[in-house]
């Protein structure tokens, strides 16, 4: 260890070069990562649900599911409606009253509860299905379209609607996290560091590990949304204390007159027992 630690020392240019390097292929290819919301496919192989999830799969596809509801339309702009819905990328069918019935008859002459079922006082409801699972990101972009329908006068509601909630949540209750642990970091560093510059260098280390460490996960093939919200944080909370053991030993090397590159190799050589 004594001698991979003045190695690194001695090299330094080289680590810095190869890991600045590294974080920027990483960073390029963070958004490369596919992100899966679907906590069953974490279900045990042998689990009664996962099979069922797989039979029900194989017996009848696939398919995300979502229900959209229009206010205030008549029978022809409803069936209008339906085409634009069926004309969405990503949707593969439509259901409606007129699947079911002949919708140019009054309606009066129709089964009063299917009628109900999808128009009634105005309200269009329609059933959407979609040509990939509710998970898919072409399922996600079509609900988008969907939402743009009517001007926007539309409501959503359904699995395919809730996944992608789920990734918009995600996406900025992690930016909204960010924002407000940050500052609490820095405080703690400001605290256990000597110098105002420390807390910044540990910031843009452990800010560049987490880059690194967020870009090759894109050899795993997929990442959890848990993993991908959660890990930045505790990777930030676990390495802020190696970072802390690192400078506080090197200190005291320089306080027991060593150069700083001797300083250094100790710190690093000694701080690894805390680490490891």
């Amino acid at each position: 260890m004594d001698r991979f630690a003045r190695f690194v020392v001695r090299r330094r240019q080289w680590f810095l070069g190869l890991f600045g390097l590294a974080t920027l292929f990483s960073a390029v290819l963070i958004p490369r990562v596919t992100v899966n919301y679907d906590n069953t496919r974490y279900l045990p192989q042998a689990m009664g649900t996962r099979e069922a999830i797989a039979i029900h799969a194989q017996e009848f596809g696939s398919h995300g599911t979502a229900q959209l509801m229009v206010d205030g339309v008549s029978i022809p702009e409803a069936l209008q409606m339906k085409r634009e819905i069926g004309e969405t990328p990503g949707v593969s069918d439509v259901i409606w009253l007129d699947d079911f019935a002949d919708v140019t008859v009054p309606l009066e002459f129709l089964g009063g509860a299917l009628v109900g079922r999808y128009y009634r006082e105005g309200h269009a409801l329609f059933d959407v299905l979609f040509a990939e699972n509710d998970y898919s990101p072409v399922t996600g972009r079509a609900v988008a379209s969907l939402r743009r329908l009517g001007n926007g006068d539309v409501v959503l509601r359904g699995p395919a609607v809730d996944a992608l909630v789920s990734r918009e949540r995600g996406s900025s209750e992690i930016l909204v996290i960010t924002i407000l642990v940050v500052p609490i970091f820095l405080a703690i560093l400001a605290v256990f560091t000597t110098s105002w510059f420390e807390p910044l260098l540990i910031m843009a280390t452990v800010g560049a590990s987490v880059v690194i460490n967020m870009g090759t996960n894109v050899v795993l093939g997929e990442v959890s949304f848990i993993t991908q919200a959660a890990a930045p944080l505790l990777q930030f909370a676990v390495t802020m204390d190696y970072s802390i053991f690192l400078l506080h030993r090197f200190a005291e090397e320089r306080a027991a007159g060593a150069a700083a590159g001797e300083a250094m190799g100790e710190a690093l050589k000694h701080s690894v027992s805390c680490i490891s």
